[in-house]
């Protein structure tokens, strides 16, 4: 059986020093309604006075679903309450002692001043800074100081899954494939079932032309993913690169090539497969899907003078 420790000292004007055996905290109201910080962070509690009947809420915190906790892609890993929150709280209690209480007041912001300037100072808040930079660089289209602010970010915080994987990102964006691999690579062995991870590496590995390395990953990809579609016509492509046709065919068809009205994916899905079977002679089947996109979008790439080349 476990022993619970707490004891409250009244700092009055409803103020409260709570002490426990994991810390110190304080609050403020009044019975029945009281904002508080502790270890865990901010929260509110209510209840019923001299009935026992309550609940304690603490802000940004929530329960994870199983899929969170397996996909980076859906986590939120940003705190559920900033640090700052804490803090501004700190300093409107530490005001407020200093009113009514000054002697305690001016130990408690003496004492929020050093540890404020502590976390400022340290490596993760340093990296985190890093990484609002490099986010402001990306806004402003500006990819390489971003990229050379998450470096700086990533020495600093080593382990910083959003340095590593917005990293990943950028440099996937400018087309430097290889480097981006090995961030992604990173966030893919603590979360070997996030899909979009898989496509990202997927769509590396055929851009620096490893097509047998992109047909690994894409192909661990289940149907039930969202952006499936994405991953057909990577299999599609790979599978064309290596002058596969009748497997790139037969992938591409998985798709849901019926539907009338056709999104940017699937306008992509059978302009790919009408250059597949273009390429495998089968120019009556290349037609037929080039007129598809045709009557959607007659501007979508060269569509119009494929038609005009095959009909002569």
């Amino acid at each position: 059986m476990g022993f619970r420790f707490r004891k409250s000292i009244s700092l009055g004007k409803g103020l409260r020093l709570n002490i426990g055996k994991k810390g110190l905290g304080l609050s403020a109201g009044v019975k029945g309604l009281r904002v508080g910080v502790g270890n865990k962070g901010v929260y509110t509690r209510i209840g019923i006075p001299k009935t026992g009947l309550g609940s304690v809420n603490y802000l940004g915190k929530g329960k994870k679903t199983s899929q969170e906790q397996v996909s980076y892609s859906s986590n939120n890993h940003s705190p559920g309450c900033s640090v700052g929150c804490v803090f501004v709280f700190l300093y409107f209690i530490g005001f407020i002692l200093l009113l009514i209480k000054p002697i305690i007041g001016f130990f408690v912001l003496l004492i929020m001043g050093i540890v404020n300037y502590t976390w400022y100072s340290s490596p993760t808040e340093k990296a985190k800074r890093k990484l609002q930079k490099s986010k402001k660089h990306i806004s402003e289209q500006n990819y390489e100081e971003s990229i050379k602010c998450l470096l700086e970010a990533n020495n600093i915080d080593p382990k910083n899954e959003d340095i590593i994987y917005l990293l990943g990102k950028v440099l996937h964006e400018v087309g430097k494939y290889s480097e981006a691999i090995l961030y992604f690579k990173v966030i893919f062995d603590k979360y070997p079932e996030d899909y979009e991870i898989k496509l990202l590496i997927g769509n590396c590995y055929y851009k620096i032309n490893k097509f047998d390395e992109a047909l690994n990953v894409l192909q661990k990809i289940p149907e039930e993913f969202e952006e499936y579609l994405k991953v057909i016509q990577l299999l599609g492509a790979c599978f064309a690169q290596q002058k596969k046709y009748d497997l790139a065919i037969e992938v591409l068809k998985k798709a849901p090539l019926q539907k009338r009205n056709l999104d940017d994916d699937l306008l992509e899905v059978h302009y790919s497969l009408a250059l597949v079977y273009e390429l495998s002679g089968d120019n009556k089947n290349a037609l037929k899907h080039y007129k598809k996109v045709y009557t959607q979008n007659i501007s979508y790439r060269d569509v119009a003078d494929k038609i005009k080349g095959l009909e002569k």
